[in-house]
């Protein structure tokens, strides 16, 4: 071997030991979030818990392998005469399989072109697609979704 070989191939260890080393450590820490059956429907509790109400609910029927149920909900502190509402849409999948698959589907769209503005949570089977996501009441209600 040459010198400008073996330069290539430290390089290359160097190059590949600083990008996998910590992709590495931050699959392994963090990991998937598991699929499990939460009974009831957690975003009415949540949002109960947090005082807020729910203004409206709606069923939406969408063609998604795996989707049990689709509900979209409006949240606000005062439904009579809201200040501040929150978009919550609630998505419950059959398998983790399917789950991840439409988070994977999601993740891949371009926001405005085929995805809405906002943020996904994980919790269970169960994705929920908040719009207003850095709204205060949204805040509260995700903090009362961690402890379920």
């Amino acid at each position: 071997m040459n010198k400008k070989m073996e330069f290539a191939i430290i390089s290359l260890v160097l190059v590949a030991g600083i990008i996998l080393i910590p992709l590495g450590i931050a699959v392994f820490m963090h990991g998937e979030q598991p699929y499990r059956i939460i009974p009831g429907e957690p975003l009415k509790e949540a949002a109960s818990a947090a005082g807020l109400s729910v203004c409206s609910e709606t069923d939406i029927v969408r063609d998604i392998p795996g989707l049990t149920g689709d509900k979209s909900y409006v949240l606000s502190d005062e439904c009579t005469a809201p200040s501040k509402t929150v978009t919550v849409e609630v998505l419950a999948f059959d398998s983790a399989e399917s789950r991840d698959a439409a988070v994977r589907y999601y993740n891949s769209g371009t926001v405005g072109k085929s995805k809405s503005g906002g943020s996904l949570i994980v919790l269970g089977q169960y994705l929920i697609h908040v719009n207003g996501y850095n709204s205060d009441l949204f805040g509260r209600v995700a903090a009362e979704l961690k402890k379920i």
